[in-house]
């Protein structure tokens, strides 16, 4: 049963873990510049209070 759980994650995510060994990067570049865009928002938001 494990190893059928295994599988099946690794089928769902099948593409992201193909482009990661085509590109080498990875989606963390990615959720950083949207913490810093989210970052801004709230900071611009709480000034305008």
């Amino acid at each position: 049963v494990f190893y059928g759980k295994t599988a099946q994650t690794i089928r769902e995510h099948k593409q992201g873990i193909c482009n990661y060994f085509i590109s080498r990067t990875t989606s963390g570049v990615m959720e950083g510049i949207n913490n810093k865009i989210k970052l801004i928002m709230r900071t611009a938001t709480s000034r305008l209070r």
